[in-house]
């Protein structure tokens, strides 16, 4: 009777031992797998294998994040500026803003125009084109076009005088006063156009953020 109950403790812990053995393999194994997953250095989840991101690929997606984000403010504060702006008013400082609006849409253009796109990103440099960019351009157009406007020297309405010492020439025509108020309900109506194309393309990059 003794003699089988030290047979079975022995049975035991060679069953425990085996089970141990299993387990410290098995969790070794799950450690191995989860930091070839996870990047845990930067906080970033990578694919691994052929569907690996390329620090590269990783790079130019902040980068066009970057530079759409950027441009979103900076015309939603120029339209801020040019809403308010009366006749008499100051343009200097929407000129400023004009001026970076133009330099960051070149940055923009050449990013996407000189960068290498892998297949899986193609979506988002064809969406640029299509949607984001003509948006952009129809803005800043309208706002380079109240900026002539504005700047331009007011001409005084000729006297009598001066009619009567200049004959009309025939076919010229007498230029028209500027229409501030019609100019920047034109560029509102870009700018409305822009946001919903920002707003556009910024669901396009969230959605390929992974691939």
């Amino acid at each position: 009777m003794h003699t089988k109950i030290q047979h079975t403790t022995d049975a035991m812990k060679k069953f425990l031992i085996y089970s141990s053995s299993i387990t410290g393999i098995t969790v070794l194994f799950g450690i191995l797998f989860v930091y070839g997953v996870f990047d845990f250095s930067e906080g970033k989840s990578q694919l691994i294998g052929p569907a690996h991101l390329s620090s590269y690929e990783i790079d130019l997606h902040n980068d066009i994040v970057e530079h759409a984000h950027g441009l979103g403010n900076l015309i939603m504060e120029a339209q801020a500026t040019i809403d308010t702006l009366e006749n008499g008013g100051d343009i200097g400082f929407f000129k400023q803003q004009f001026e970076q609006i133009k330099k960051e849409s070149d940055l923009f253009d050449f990013l996407m125009q000189d960068s290498a796109f892998e297949h899986k990103q193609e979506a988002i440099k064809t969406k640029y084109f299509e949607i984001y960019r003509p948006a952009l351009v129809s803005w800043i157009n309208g706002a380079a076009k109240i900026i002539d406007a504005y700047t331009a020297p007011e001409q005084e309405p000729p006297t009598e005088k001066d009619k009567a010492e200049e004959p009309a020439i025939e076919g010229e025509v007498e230029p028209q006063p500027i229409d501030l108020p019609a100019l920047k309900e034109t560029l509102k109506n870009s700018y409305n156009q822009f946001i919903e194309a920002h707003n556009e393309y910024i669901d396009v990059l969230n959605k390929r953020r992974k691939y």
